[in-house]
């Protein structure tokens, strides 16, 4: 068999497998590949007929609170929490809009619409849904980030538009966990940083460490994190915090042991001072009361909670949040 049959064999081998190259085979929806190359098509069709009254809109959806989800059951309730977010998505969705699996745990649904269609109350209307629905095993939200073809030079290239929506999509569907849950985010929605207050956790436990981070990050609030008390000591007395929040047990120097250190300096011993332990007993109030301990937090942690007791805290010293 000469080398061109050979190389017509793989051909045909890679064409009867162009779906598993386009599909994400574990939600059932195109992949982001298929994305980049139906958008840079669109693109085209757009530049051709210049009398388009429509326009197209990409929009990114963030689940709000899958690490919690992941972390309180495990991670086959957060697989299932995506593959059920598919599912409402489908369902909520146009009948002319493509949905897309997003690289990373979310989806993207591509929408080629009027350019007065009020998009923003489209993505209400998904959200609301979602945040209403009793599918999940928890409920959920979802935020959303909108990227729309009008905001780009049409002068430019077709891959290159294509390039500057998607990287334009991803950078604020990174952003939009800051804002807190069931935001939107859009061109005309400034992509703030801004932060209500910093805090320290001290933890050595990496699924607890991304967990409190993604939380506290997601509701606007600085975190630093130090994986054990020698570490949370050095950071605390280089730098000033609204709150520290230690998880009683952590190695080098516990968060008795800790808190007795930060005592001794007049920048740290007033500093909102949260323990986290497994059950609170005589012994435990106790010795959190000696150290002027601010708050014992049993687990599993409520995180509303303490994200109440830092706000508090914050509008105390007369900052607005």
């Amino acid at each position: 068999m000469s080398i061109q049959s050979r190389i017509e064999i793989v051909k045909e081998i890679i064409r009867s497998k162009l779906d598993f190259f386009i599909f994400d085979q574990f939600t059932n929806t195109y992949n982001e590949l298929f994305l980049k190359e139906y958008l840079t098509y669109e693109i085209s069709q757009t530049k051709i007929d210049s009398n388009l009254t429509n326009t197209i809109y990409v929009l990114y959806f963030y689940i709000d609170n899958l690490m919690e989800i992941n972390a309180k059951f495990n991670p086959e309730f957060g697989d299932e929490t995506i593959l059920n977010l598919g599912y409402l998505l489908r369902q909520y969705k146009k009948e002319s809009d493509i949905l897309i699996k997003r690289n990373g745990p979310g989806f993207i649904l591509y929408c080629n619409a009027a350019r007065n269609f009020k998009i923003s109350d489209y993505a209400s209307f998904i959200q609301n849904n979602i945040k209403k629905s009793e599918i999940f095993i928890e409920p959920i939200s979802v935020s959303v980030a909108l990227v729309s073809l009008d905001e780009f030079n049409m002068d430019e290239t077709d891959t290159k538009i294509c390039e500057k929506m998607l990287s334009t999509g991803t950078k604020r569907i990174n952003i939009v966990p800051s804002l807190g849950p069931n935001a939107y985010l859009d061109k005309d929605i400034p992509m703030r940083l801004a932060t209500i207050g910093k805090i320290l956790i001290v933890e050595d436990d990496l699924l607890t460490q991304k967990v409190l981070f993604s939380f506290f990050n997601n509701n606007g609030v600085e975190v630093v994190i130090a994986p054990d008390g020698t570490k949370g000591l050095e950071i605390a007395k280089n730098r000033e915090f609204d709150a520290i929040i230690v998880e009683k047990t952590i190695p080098k120097m516990d968060g008795f042991a800790l808190k007795n250190a930060l005592n001794d300096s007049t920048s740290t011993m007033n500093t909102l001072y949260i323990i986290l332990v497994q059950r609170k007993s005589v012994e435990v109030i106790r010795r959190g009361n000696e150290l002027r301990v601010d708050y014992i937090v049993e687990k599993p942690i409520i995180f509303e909670e303490i994200l109440g007791f830092i706000q508090r805290e914050i509008k105390k010293r007369g900052y607005q949040l």
